[in-house]
């Protein structure tokens, strides 16, 4: 049973020209990633499938074509029967070979006119199968991103209150150092308070 939402994307494109995805490169680049699924995989190889038997019907359809002039050029050429019996017999069996391999040729370029006429519409719907697939895809991973995205965005938020506090922490303990280093310098004097740093770590100024 296809999922509701594949449903209504099908719909909504109903009417409209689709372009041919797997004919695009940057479709493949889209999908290189983790995003690729086996089922998008096969109706890209459907879809390529149904595309290479269309050119494969246009070029033998060409080539039954060309068969079928140089066939009718050939019953002109024997059409004359007149010449004795001998000569008039065998072109008689060219012209109704010539004939036999024209209907059947005939057949065959019927059915591939037809097979040809009928692909355009399953490839459209092919197409587009695989497009809603493509894009059902990337939507949910697109969504995943989001919900990332705002998990990250609220870390940097807590952190971001969590840095103006220690900074707020940083510049009261720094204060403090300093307001206690410059009593010690005004109750003992440079000289005293020096040799005190030469067997202790002075504490930075900031």
């Amino acid at each position: 049973m296809k999922d509701k939402s594949l449903v209504k994307f099908e719909a909504a494109l109903e009417g409209k020209k689709v372009p041919l995805v797997t004919l695009d490169n940057k479709w493949y680049i889209l999908f290189e990633s983790n995003l690729r699924t086996s089922a998008l995989t096969n109706l890209e190889e459907k879809l390529n499938k149904l595309l290479r038997r269309q050119g494969h019907l246009f070029h033998e359809i060409k080539e039954m074509e060309n068969a079928k002039q140089t066939l009718l050029d050939k019953i002109l050429e024997n059409m004359d029967t007149s010449s004795d019996d001998m000569h008039g017999g065998i072109k008689n069996k060219k012209l109704m070979a010539s004939k036999k391999l024209i209907n059947e040729l005939n057949v065959k370029i019927a059915n591939s006119e037809k097979e040809l006429e009928d692909l355009p519409e399953i490839i459209n719907k092919v197409n587009k199968t695989l497009l809603v697939e493509g894009m059902r895809i990337c939507y949910n991973a697109m969504k995943i991103n989001k919900q990332n995205i705002e998990e990250i965005n609220t870390w940097i938020e807590n952190i971001r209150v969590e840095l103006k506090k220690n900074v707020v922490r940083k510049q009261e303990i720094q204060e403090e150092t300093n307001q206690m280093y410059s009593y010690m310098h005004d109750i003992l004097g440079f000289k005293i308070v020096d040799v005190f740093d030469l067997y202790n770590e002075a504490p930075s100024q900031e």
